[in-house]
Protein backbone atom coordinates (compact mmCIF):
# COMPACT_ATOMS: atom_id res chain seq x y z
CA UNK A 1 0.00 0.00 0.00
CA UNK A 2 2.84 2.26 0.88
CA UNK A 3 4.56 1.38 -2.77
CA UNK A 4 1.38 2.79 -4.39
CA UNK A 5 0.35 5.74 -2.05
CA UNK A 6 4.32 6.79 -3.22
CA UNK A 7 3.33 7.09 -6.59
CA UNK A 8 3.16 10.30 -8.42
CA UNK A 9 -0.21 10.28 -10.39
CA UNK A 10 -1.94 8.48 -7.08
CA UNK A 11 -0.98 11.07 -4.96
CA UNK A 12 -1.81 13.49 -7.87
CA UNK A 13 -5.21 11.72 -7.68
CA UNK A 14 -5.79 12.08 -4.31
CA UNK A 15 -4.90 15.55 -4.24
CA UNK A 16 -7.42 16.41 -6.82
CA UNK A 17 -10.13 14.58 -4.49
CA UNK A 18 -9.33 16.56 -1.34
CA UNK A 19 -8.25 13.67 0.46
CA UNK A 20 -5.26 13.05 2.60
CA UNK A 21 -2.50 11.09 1.26
CA UNK A 22 -1.55 9.08 4.61
CA UNK A 23 0.59 5.59 4.85
CA UNK A 24 2.61 3.95 6.94
CA UNK A 25 2.41 0.86 9.64
CA UNK A 26 -0.89 -0.98 10.58
CA UNK A 27 -0.73 0.62 14.14
CA UNK A 28 0.01 4.42 13.12
CA UNK A 29 -3.07 3.46 10.76
CA UNK A 30 -4.73 2.79 13.76
CA UNK A 31 -4.23 5.32 15.69
CA UNK A 32 -5.05 7.94 13.49
CA UNK A 33 -8.62 6.59 12.75
CA UNK A 34 -9.04 6.32 16.51
CA UNK A 35 -8.45 9.64 16.73
CA UNK A 36 -10.50 11.03 14.30
CA UNK A 37 -13.23 8.82 15.58
CA UNK A 38 -12.81 10.43 19.06
CA UNK A 39 -12.45 13.72 17.64
CA UNK A 40 -15.36 14.03 15.22
CA UNK A 41 -17.30 11.71 17.73
CA UNK A 42 -16.89 14.73 20.51
CA UNK A 43 -17.92 17.76 17.43
CA UNK A 44 -21.15 15.35 16.58
CA UNK A 45 -22.35 14.79 20.71
CA UNK A 46 -21.55 18.11 20.97
CA UNK A 47 -23.42 19.59 17.89
CA UNK A 48 -26.09 17.16 18.95
CA UNK A 49 -26.28 15.47 15.43
CA UNK A 50 -28.79 12.77 15.19
CA UNK A 51 -28.58 10.10 12.47
CA UNK A 52 -31.65 10.26 9.97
Amino acid sequence: MNEVLARPDIRTNFRKLSAEIYGGSVERTAKYMRSEVDRWGTVIKSAKIEMQ
